[in-house]
């Protein structure tokens, strides 16, 4: 049987120690976007009962407007009636016919008056309800990006190398230079023979990969296994573990 000698022991002790570390890691990301997320959930509340309230002034407004609309009316069906008794009174003193002109000119500037007060009401609804839709949009956007935000894979390899050869990744998606071995993503060893390279990936996205050596920046060879694939999480870190056989 292969004999363990202290150095593979304190190697994977080390191993063991890394991927308890990232887990405690995920574990705090995880909380931290979960506690981020119910932030959101509650502005978003706080938002809606603010809504809820503008609406409710909006609508005690629209009343007021219909109410002004109907003085209007009133007002000018006064009109009518004075614009009436003033042809009938053509003929009568001079001291009628200013006293009704007068009357006329004050009902004018009542209309007048009353219809730039619903005009006024009529801009300030129209700006509450902009303004209610951006706060609506913003709050959505702000939401959309917290579900999309990417997550952190974590790519680990174990790979013996010899002087001058290098490990890179490559694969299926944008973040892993779409299966292009001259742009490939190098992988540092910084626990050799564990070569690691931590990437931003879409949250909830389904890709392949492969590992390639290269040799003083010239590719030697790709993997022999078949592509490898993975998904994804929804949120949160993801660690991968690999051996290059």
């Amino acid at each position: 049987m292969p004999v363990v000698t202290a150095e593979s022991r304190g190697l994977s002790q080390q191993l063991e120690n890394e991927r308890e570390a990232r887990n405690v890691e995920r574990t705090q990301f995880s909380k931290d976007r979960s506690d981020e997320q119910q932030g959101f959930e509650a502005e978003k509340r706080t938002l809606g009962n603010r809504i809820v309230g503008l609406e409710q002034g909006l609508e005690a407004k629209e009343k007021a407007r219909r109410r002004l609309e109907e003085d209007i009316a009133i007002v000018r069906r006064e009109k009518d009636e004075i614009s009436h008794v003033g042809a009938s009174l053509q003929q009568q003193l001079i001291s009628a016919k200013e006293a009704m002109k007068e009357l006329q000119e004050s009902a004018d500037a009542r209309v007048n008056s009353l219809q730039n007060d619903i005009d006024t009401m009529r801009d300030d609804r129209e700006r509450q309800i902009a303004s209610r839709d951006n706060q609506i949009n913003v709050l959505n956007a702000r939401l959309d990006e917290a579900r999309n935000a990417p997550v952190q894979v974590t790519f680990n390899v174990r790979a013996e190398t010899v002087c001058g050869e290098n490990i890179f990744i490559t694969g299926s998606i944008d973040q892993l230079k779409r299966w292009s071995p001259k742009n490939a993503v190098a992988l540092s060893p910084r626990n050799y023979p564990i070569w690691t390279v931590t990437l931003s990936i879409p949250a909830r996205t389904r890709f392949e990969y492969k590992y390639i050596r290269k040799f003083n920046g010239e590719l030697k060879r790709w993997e022999s296994d078949p592509n490898c694939s993975y998904s994804s999480p929804a949120s949160g870190i993801a660690t991968i573990n690999d051996i290059w056989r």
